[in-house]
């Protein structure tokens, strides 16, 4: 009732919630929580029995029902969804993340290791700076995720370090240390763009017409 009557107030929130309740955000949701649905409900069916057995004050009276009120109202509203059109984004989501994620970190990682072919008979910090230098171009790419990286800091740094007569163990150390410093980074780098671009006029309209504002 309270969501309700915030909708009702507030027509900005009305439009975030058509947003996220929608068939597409309701596939989304299918493709990446599904299988906890049906714990969800198992849980919920112990628990009711744990509160009938228990006796408590606090039992949820529901007329013999196997799940409380709460888990039921769920129940009712996965009922009430549009199945057919569901099911059927829930495939093109399927089919879009495979593919983001399988190219995606292919991609990447072909690029990471054409890097280490020029840079591997270069002196230590050299190729460590303009392996610095890659991966932060890489992270100002919204699409291209940290992991390829990170595991390519622990790939092509180690090697480069016993080649130079460092132990294994301070290879692993230094690249552990490389791929945080490369993240720090980033991170700072990114603020510092969202700082500079915070007072764009343009930038705030386009995030308003984003959310509906």
């Amino acid at each position: 009732l309270g969501l309700t009557r915030l909708r009702r107030a507030i027509p900005e929130v009305g439009v975030f919630w058509e947003t996220v309740t929608n068939d597409f955000t309701k596939a989304l949701f299918l493709v990446l929580a599904w299988p906890l649905l049906p714990l969800y409900f198992a849980l919920e069916v112990l628990l009711q029995a744990f509160r009938r057995c228990c006796c408590c004050g606090s039992i949820e009276r529901d007329d013999g029902a196997w799940v409380s009120k709460t888990a039921w109202q769920t129940w009712v509203e996965l009922q009430s969804w549009n199945k057919a059109s569901i099911l059927s984004k829930s495939l093109w989501w399927g089919v879009g993340l495979t593919l983001f994620w399988v190219t995606n970190g292919e991609v990447i990682q072909v690029l990471l290791v054409g890097v280490h072919d020029r840079i591997e008979a270069l002196p230590l910090p050299l190729g460590l700076v303009i392996f610095f230098i890659c991966c932060e171009v890489l992270f100002m790419l919204p699409l291209v995720p940290g992991m390829p990286m990170y595991l390519a800091a622990g790939a092509f740094i180690v090697p480069l370090c016993e080649r130079d007569g460092w132990s294994f163990v301070s290879g692993v150390c230094v690249a552990v240390a490389y791929a945080l410093i490369v993240k720090m980074v980033a991170g700072l780098i990114q603020a510092t763009i969202g700082s500079f671009c915070s007072n764009s006029l343009e930038i705030k309209a386009g995030v308003g017409e984003l959310i509906g504002i």
